[in-house]
């Protein structure tokens, strides 16, 4: 039988198991057409009930979806919360790093970006600014992931905040909008004569325009020195630069 029905409906490879099977339906439903269901698995968790492992999810960013279910107490697996999630447009993303910026850090900012906004183009294009930095070799926090959309990446509870407690370098660079100069390591700590040192063989050589007045380092109050005042007289004491230009921030 199954030799002469492959025959007939050009299905050489037609077993006879297949046939029976076929047959068989068609005598207990008088049809042989599968019928499967186009919506996919009946959703486990109601409308209301998603709402709130959204709602929760974003209360706490930085939860898995097993400690989700233990706060929820539903009776379903974690990959139904995180399947509802990813419904939800909600995935799991790993949390950028963020320095933490305290008050008074954000307080300055905010000043100096209204005592500057009406700089133009062309002003911000002759400022050279420089700046040193510690930067941690290990990252204390470790790998955190956290749900959120796609859009969320910079809200403030989808980052993870660096800290200071472990093994840094300390790095000196300089930059304006014609290029970038050199990173320059410090080995143990910054001096008032390595400080003058790299303003001299670095700043300088990277950024010749600063001697003919085209272009103006910003001075970041470094510690070393007790104002702009101080560096100007150091300079031209060690170095006889006369021309430097410089100008406070």
């Amino acid at each position: 039988m199954a030799k002469k029905v492959g025959f007939d409906h050009n299905r050489p490879s037609l077993s006879h198991q297949t046939v029976k099977n076929t047959w068989n339906k068609y005598q207990e439903t008088n049809q042989v057409d599968n019928n499967w269901s186009t919506q996919g698995a009946p959703r486990i968790l109601t409308m209301e009930e998603e709402k709130e492992v959204v709602d929760l999810a974003r209360e706490n960013r930085k939860a898995s979806s097993n400690e989700l279910l233990r706060i929820l107490e539903y009776p379903v697996t974690s990959r139904t919360i995180s399947n509802v999630l990813v419904r939800n447009g909600y995935h799991a993303y790993r949390a950028p790093k963020k320095i933490l910026l305290t008050e008074t850090n954000i307080s300055k900012r905010r000043e100096f970006a209204v005592d500057h906004s009406d700089w133009t183009n062309e002003r911000w294009r002759r400022i050279v600014f420089s700046d040193e930095s510690s930067f941690s070799i290990v990252n204390p926090n470790g790998r955190i992931y956290v749900r959120r959309q796609s859009h969320e990446m910079l809200e403030e509870d989808t980052i993870q905040h660096c800290s200071s407690f472990s093994k840094s370098i300390l790095i000196w660079g300089a930059v304006s909008f014609n290029g970038v100069g050199p990173l320059v390591r410090i080995e143990g700590n910054l001096t008032a004569k390595g400080y003058l040192n790299i303003l001299r063989y670095r700043l300088w050589r990277y950024f010749p325009g600063l001697k003919g007045g085209d272009l103006i380092w910003q001075e970041d109050k470094a510690r070393l020195f007790g104002g702009h005042r101080q560096i100007k007289q150091l300079l031209l004491r060690y170095y006889s630069l006369q021309e430097f230009c410089l100008e406070v921030f």
